[in-house]
Parts: structure tokens; C-alpha cells; sequence
């Protein structure tokens, strides 16, 4: 401790060079750091606020989740920022429902870097975005589209052949939400890999609604055989229960 809270002071510094010696120490000390620094999520002071979160997370010891779920609610929105990268680096379960709560933040930097979190922590996300499909704000609606396409086909350190596994064993969640997921299948109908745009239109076929013509009529165009196939398909399917 007679280390740790001076360490934990200098989170204030206006010197760069003494903030960045301060985070560090801290996070080297590691472990033992932790209880004091989440108190420090408390400070009066936003600085030393900001700092803790930002040493919590590179620790990324889960006792720090439950403390960082709170500070997404800090009033000032960089404490709330570093709070989201923060869960996203400790990757517990329990932060995915406040982190999509986190996307109806006001600051443009705390939606976003709640949707890199929500990417981080992986899986256990998938279901919980899905539903946040149906949200009655649409500003929410938006941002979860994104996350799920982080999440799902552009994810971070991990190999192409992985992620499409990943989403593949997620398609069944789209068609059981049914209309409320169309929306988020049209922007995937353009992503640049074939097979996503190929399983993409085979989903909206077995969902059914109409308002999915359009989007997939465009869809016979595709450079892609798979892609134009299954748009076709999708279509009979739709011609046939509408």
C-alpha cells in the first residue's frame, strides 16, 4: 500500500510522463493493486477516475467487473470509456448486458468502444445483441447491428475459418427473432465475404418477409453463383408464404 497510493495520486498528474510511470507501476504490482484502484473508481477526482479504470483492465482481474460496470454510469464520459475497454479486456460474461446498455451512451467514443468490448468478450454476447435487435430506441437498434457484425464476421484475433464458425452456429437466433432481425440481415447481404452473403439470404428466405425483396432481388446480381442461388431460392420461399 505504501507504494500503491502514491502510484494511484500521480493517475492525476498533468505531466505525461508521470501519469504513464504511475499506470505502469500498477500494473506491474498487478493483483494486489486491485482493491485499492477500485476504490480509486470512486475518486473525487475524474483523472484518478479514468486512470483506474484504464489499470483495472490492463490487470483484468474479474473481482474489478462488477465496480467497472458502475463506472459506465461516471458522468464524465472518458471515466465511462476506459470503464467499457476496461470489461472488454477482462472478457467476464456479466458486463454484456450493460455494455448494451452502454450503447445508448450519448458520446460517440463510448458506444464505439463498447462495441469493441462486446467483440472482446465473444459468444456469450451473440444472444443478448440479438435480442437488443428489438429495442424500441433505434439509435440501439443501429449500434447493436454493428456490434453483431463486429462480433460475428469481423472479430479481433481470431482467424477467418474461425469467426464463420462462430457465426455459423448462430443463424438459428436470427430466424427464431424473425422480422426485427431483417434489417441487420439486408446490411449483411453486402458483406465482402460470399459465404455470410450466401447464408445471409438463405436466413431471410426461412424468415419470409416481404420487406426482404428488394434487397434480395439485388441479390441475383451478386458476383458470386452461391450468393445469386440462394437469393433465388430465398425468394420462391417468400413468393410462396406471402
Amino acid at each position: 500500500m505504501d507504494k500503491i497510493d502514491p502510484m494511484i495520486r500521480d493517475l492525476k498528474s498533468e505531466t505525461w510522463g508521470s501519469r504513464e510511470k504511475a499506470i505502469e507501476t500498477l500494473v506491474r504490482i498487478g493483483k494486489p493493486a486491485v482493491e485499492p484502484l477500485i476504490a480509486a473508481l470512486n475518486d473525487d477526482v475524474p483523472a484518478i477516475r479514468t486512470g483506474a479504470a484504464e489499470v483495472l483492465g490492463k490487470i483484468s482481474d474479474s473481482r474489478a467487473t462488477e465496480p467497472l460496470i458502475q463506472a459506465l454510469k461516471d458522468e464524465t464520459w472518458v471515466v465511462r470509456e476506459k470503464a467499457a475497454e476496461a470489461l472488454g479486456r477482462i472478457k467476464d460474461s456479466r458486463a454484456v448486458e450493460p455494455l448494451i446498455q452502454a450503447l445508448k451512451d450519448e458520446t460517440w467514443g463510448v458506444r464505439e468502444t463498447a462495441i469493441e468490448a462486446l467483440s472482446r468478450i465473444g459468444k456469450p454476447a451473440v444472444a443478448p445483441l440479438v435480442e437488443a435487435l428489438e429495442d424500441e430506441d433505434v439509435g440501439v437498434r443501429t449500434e447493436t447491428a454493428r456490434a453483431l457484425q463486429e462480433l460475428r464476421w469481423r472479430p479481433k484475433n481470431h482467424s477467418h475459418k474461425a469467426s464463420y464458425s462462430i457465426a455459423r452456429k448462430d443463424w438459428d437466433e436470427l430466424v427464431r427473432l424473425g422480422t426485427p432481425a431483417v434489417g441487420f440481415l439486408i446490411k449483411v447481404l453486402k458483406d465482402k465475404d460470399p459465404r455470410i452473403r450466401e447464408k445471409a439470404a438463405r436466413t431471410l428466405g426461412e424468415i419470409g418477409d416481404v420487406a426482404a425483396v428488394e434487397s434480395l432481388t439485388e441479390s441475383l446480381e451478386d458476383t458470386e453463383s452461391i450468393v445469386r442461388e440462394a437469393a433465388q431460392k430465398a425468394l420462391d420461399k417468400i413468393k410462396k408464404t406471402s
